[in-house]
């Protein structure tokens, strides 16, 4: 966790075993910091993630998971 530098709020990296999730208005900074010291295979919105499945809705700004 860690307060971003407008301090408008604080981003969050989760890690399980080899798996990463970012809670953050820009994601692409950290994935693009974390590719230049580790390998990563992929990055993207997720649908699946440690056993839930998950389902962005972009006009409602509401996130499901079950």
């Amino acid at each position: 966790m860690r307060l971003r530098d407008l301090k408008d709020g604080y981003n969050y990296i989760c890690t399980y075993v080899d798996d990463f999730k970012f809670v953050t208005k820009d994601p692409n900074i950290w994935i693009d910091k974390i590719s230049k010291k580790f390998l990563v295979k992929s990055h993207g919105p997720w649908d699946y993630y440690l056993g839930n499945d998950y389902t962005f809705y972009d006009d409602e700004d509401i996130w499901t998971y079950g």
